[in-house]
């Protein structure tokens, strides 16, 4: 039964629900919740379906089971492909194995003399019955009622607040949703969708009856975010569209021809078409916000190309900003095939032009004297002025931080050109660009091998292997990516 939800609001600070206080509140806003809005939308990091516990004695291979007792001990043993820790679990009944592999993690979480629920499936190793790679939960001896840990959410905790008590905290809250959350959705509309109301939602996310109930509850609240979203980008346009003002380029036959002739082969339709439609946004006096998309290989840098030089034939400058200097010097490098004989005037500007060349640079570029300047976030520097910025090159995006993406903009209201070769199907384009218009280049210039992308399980890994030592053999080269490398 539900209890009146006039004791609580989504702003009222948690300090003040049973079993905070202050000290609490303090370690609760160092996980970024402050009120009791907040604590709604700490969602569980993990769920609990687990079976009743059973003795220890009464486990048989195969059989997923829940086991309740005390780690007796543990045994980590470090190996170059992993590391597996080992503890010993008992109850009054018997002892049990308990192994994750991979654990490395777990190494400082899990001691002796903890009491913990184990739920997994029964492994036999050597003869002796073992839980392998269970999810568990440590059993805080200041809960009343270890059942608790049985089902829910697990939360994402610290040394000084763990799940259990975050669990205990927000029951009464959530015991309160009637008048708390508000629907934002009519009953009509929560059918066609098929989703449950925001005040279920709540409830199952954090305590699930089922997991089809917190699989209706994820599926709500992803949509929630995903409309908030859209309809952030929907402003967004909708404001760029009416309220903002860009300088209008025309793209007569003279300059179309002037630019055409810069490339040495036939075009693609696609590239024909991206050239259309950058003309047709650039010909007009709102900025152009365009997403340009196509595999390595597909002719992007060409397209982009047009449209700088479309910029400069109206005597304006071009920004080109790329996520490593690697990249902006590729394109500095691919845009000098095409303009050798040019008197267009283009300079690449990267963290590592210091001193007085870097300052004779910037006084061209804010005299109006260099029409192109392909750079990385060294282009957001304060120092950097543009005379007459007419167009903004952005290449991958999503490699950028959106105060990153904006900073070229607040020197003018700019044309926007970004580019990108993640494969994103055209659809889903538009949801995680929505403030975009989306061009795209599906087919390679003839000549040029079709694009293979590959996603490879771990488990495939060798073979991978395999694949680029024949290429290496063939006396193809190839490279590896990483997100970081701490050393060689």
């Amino acid at each position: 039964m539900e209890k009146d939800a006039n004791q609580f609001s989504l702003s009222m600070p948690v300090q003040y629900l049973k079993g905070v206080g202050p000290a609490k509140a303090e370690v609760f806003a160092q996980l970024g919740v402050k009120t009791v809005g907040d604590l709604l939308e700490y969602f569980p990091r993990d769920w609990v379906f687990a079976p009743e516990p059973v003795k220890i004695s009464s486990i048989s291979p195969n059989e997923e089971v829940t086991i309740i007792g005390q780690i007796e001990s543990t045994d980590f043993q470090g190996y170059r492909r992993g590391a597996i820790l080992e503890a010993i679990v008992a109850d009054d009944s018997d002892v049990c194995r308990v192994i994750w592999f991979n654990g490395a993690y777990l190494q400082n979480q899990l001691k002796p003399g903890q009491v913990i629920i184990a739920s997994g499936k029964v492994t036999k190793y050597k003869h002796q019955l073992q839980l392998t790679n269970p999810k568990f939960l440590i059993v805080d001896e200041r809960t009343e009622d270890p059942d608790e840990y049985l089902s829910g959410g697990v939360y994402p905790a610290t040394a000084k607040l763990s799940s259990g008590q975050i669990k205990k905290i927000i029951r009464p809250v959530l015991d309160c949703l009637d008048g708390l959350v508000e629907e934002i959705y009519d009953e009509e509309f929560l059918k066609k969708v098929q989703i449950p109301g925001r005040k279920d939602a709540f409830h199952w996310i954090h305590l699930p009856p089922d997991e089809e109930k917190l699989a209706q509850a994820k599926r709500r609240l992803k949509y929630d975010e995903l409309l908030l979203m859209q309809l952030g980008l929907a402003l967004r346009r909708y404001r760029m569209r009416n309220f903002s003002t860009a300088s209008a380029m025309a793209c007569t036959e003279t300059i179309d021809h002037r630019i055409r002739r810069r490339f040495p082969f036939l075009l693609t339709e696609d590239q024909d078409n991206a050239f259309g439609e950058i003309a047709a946004d650039m010909s007009k006096a709102k900025p152009m916000n365009r997403l340009l998309q196509g595999d390595v290989g597909s002719g992007k840098t060409v397209v982009a190309l047009y449209a700088e030089l479309l910029a400069v034939a109206n005597k304006h400058q071009v920004a080109i900003m790329a996520p490593t200097e690697i990249l902006a010097n590729k394109h500095f490098i691919s845009m000098e095939r095409y303009l050798r004989d040019s008197e267009v005037k283009r300079v690449c500007i990267t963290g590592g032009l210091t001193g007085k060349k870097r300052t004779q640079l910037l006084d061209q570029i804010k005299r109006g004297e260099v029409d192109i300047v392909v750079g990385t976030v060294a282009l957001l520097q304060e120092d950097i002025e543009f005379a007459k910025l007419g167009l903004v090159v952005i290449d991958e995006q999503h490699k950028f931080g959106v105060h990153q993406r904006a900073g070229l903009r607040k020197q003018a209201t700019p044309h926007c050109l970004v580019m990108t070769a993640t494969p994103i199907p055209r659809t889903l384009a538009m949801t995680a660009f929505g403030d975009l218009d989306v061009s795209v280049i599906r087919h390679c210039p003839p000549g040029r091998g079709g694009i293979v992308t590959r996603w490879v399980e771990s488990g495939n890994r060798e073979k991978a292997y395999e694949f680029i030592r024949d290429r290496l053999r063939a006396k193809k080269q190839a490279y590896f990516v990483y997100p970081r490398i701490t050393s060689l």
